[in-house]
């Protein structure tokens, strides 16, 4: 069985939120008519906390883009996005959610980068659950969500495909 993961579909990703990306409503056309297709779908989402470790609001005189070492590991800088429980951290709009089969809420500990939807996720747990083995993904931010989730997934011995019309 094969499985579809809708990666950071969430208003903070598309334009005209803080970490917008070139994505709009053909991104969510293309998700939505996809998802039928699929055994199951998860939708992965940022949920982090308003004091993560990768938002430069968390320290004095630092602004996104810059790099950090924090434990001995670089962190990329980013703007604060997709706080639980906030607006952007809202599905973008048109996204059709009555087909999701389950939600991986990921970037949860304000300690980690919180990129790959299967670090200190649920998310291996209900595939091999439900029988998957080969996962497609959509979503964003490509070269980190998607490209960590997609290694990760790997790792774990899924057959993997980043489809890329998909990303941004």
């Amino acid at each position: 069985m094969r499985a579809l993961l809708v990666i950071n579909f969430q208003i903070d990703f598309f334009q005209g939120g803080v970490v917008g990306i070139d994505a709009g409503q053909e991104l969510v056309d293309f998700a939505n008519a996809l998802m039928p297709l699929y055994e199951r779908v998860v939708a992965v989402r940022d949920w982090h906390s308003a004091a993560h470790q990768s938002f430069a609001s968390s320290y004095l005189w630092r602004r996104p883009g810059q790099v950090m070492q924090i434990d001995g590991q670089a962190q990329l800088l980013w703007q604060m996005h997709c706080v639980q429980e906030s607006f952007g951290a809202e599905w973008a709009m048109g996204l059709d959610v009555s087909s999701f089969h389950h939600v991986v809420n990921k970037g949860t500990n304000p300690a980690t980068n919180g990129y790959s939807a299967f670090a200190e996720t649920d998310l291996e747990d209900f595939l091999r659950a439900a029988g998957i083995q080969e996962l497609h993904l959509i979503g964003m931010a490509r070269e980190y969500d998607v490209a960590y989730t997609a290694a990760d997934a790997a790792q774990l011995g899924f057959v993997v495909r980043v489809i890329e019309e998909g990303c941004r």
